[in-house]
């Protein structure tokens, strides 16, 4: 029987003092252990309401699945995928693994057949959230728990390289101070190595991590009008622009479920 629930419920309440000093982080990161165990059937139903209001063009789409995830060891709850130039996807799972709770990182080739590449174990992560793959094919990811020398039994999460051959090096844990803890929305990179992500604690950072391993946080969100809370993943524009979406800040005259503002779009420059 999956434990996937308790566990859920577990990592929100060791994180707590993500709840004290951010609501944005609570809401962000350790929340959505729970709200993708219920996204699923969530969808399904809404997919069947609206099949009743799709037109018929629409209808006579091709559609097919190129893979059911089965068990707990071939992964639970996938996110965001990656394609590579052979026709290869590459992604992880929130759920599953050695664990059956820390997630993993796959490999679905052109056939439809899956390949776990890692089941992560707690120290070197769980919860990963999307990958970037360098031309190396080397591939690099965040999660959203795991790591050690953090508040709470499950850590502040992590920053890690998976190489061709599956070995997993850990670039960064999350302490939970200045560096923040919790990140989500997955990474993305440049051409120089450096990786781009966004942070919970406080209000929530933009940070980057160089190829020597060194974290910078480039913007400290204030909670106010440059809004609070970074969610959804950031993008890069061929300068170097960074942009991204806050969950809450903003105009704080707007307020919902006790998150202060509404949220903002923004932009990074260097």
């Amino acid at each position: 029987m999956s434990t996937q629930p308790t566990d859920a419920a577990n990592k929100a309440s060791s994180n707590n003092f993500n709840r004290q000093s951010s609501l944005y982080s609570l809401a962000g990161a350790p929340a959505k252990k729970i709200l993708k165990r219920w996204y699923s059937g969530a969808l399904a139903f809404s997919f069947l309401l609206g099949l009743m209001a799709v037109p018929p063009s629409a209808q006579a789409q091709t559609f097919s699945v190129l893979y059911s995830f089965a068990s707990e060891g071939d992964g639970d709850r996938p996110d965001s995928l990656i394609r590579d130039a052979a026709g290869n996807f590459y992604g992880t799972t929130y759920y599953g693994g050695s664990k059956a709770s820390d997630g993993v990182v796959f490999k679905l080739d052109a056939t439809g057949k899956e390949t776990v590449l890692y089941q992560f174990k707690g120290p070197d992560g769980d919860g990963p959230d999307g990958v970037v793959r360098d031309a190396a094919g080397n591939l690099y990811g965040a999660t959203s728990f795991g790591g050690t020398g953090c508040p709470g039994q499950h850590g502040c999460g992590t920053v890690f390289k998976l190489t061709k051959t599956g070995k997993l090096t850990v670039l960064h844990r999350f302490t939970g101070k200045a560096d923040g803890a919790v990140p989500n929305g997955g990474l993305i990179g440049d051409a120089a190595g450096n990786l781009y992500g966004a942070s919970g604690g406080g209000s929530g950072q933009v940070f980057k991590l160089t190829p020597a391993g060194k974290l910078i946080v480039l913007h400290r969100f204030t909670g106010g009008a440059d809004g609070a809370g970074p969610n959804g993943g950031l993008v890069r524009d061929e300068t170097g622009i960074l942009y991204g979406t806050t969950m809450g800040g903003g105009d704080l005259n707007c307020s919902v479920n006790e998150i202060v503002g509404c949220g903002v779009v923004f932009k990074l420059a260097r």
